[in-house]
């Protein structure tokens, strides 16, 4: 990840290059060492956005 002007993703995964801006919540989901639960409470994220976010990370092949 980038710190530039905003928060950029770059990871291969699955055989491909995946590249592009990113929330802060989700780049602590795939960083960050906190639950994820732990991590949706911080930015004010309801429970059902952090499932299908945890589920879209996972079919791009960045889950946890």
């Amino acid at each position: 990840m980038s710190r530039c002007a905003e928060l950029t993703l770059y990871a291969a995964a699955r055989g491909k290059l995946i590249r592009g801006a990113i929330t802060p919540f989700l780049a602590d989901l795939l960083v960050s060492d906190e639950s994820p639960v732990d991590i949706a409470r911080k930015h004010h994220v309801a429970a059902v956005v952090l499932q299908a976010s945890l589920d879209h990370l996972a079919d791009l092949g960045l889950g946890r």
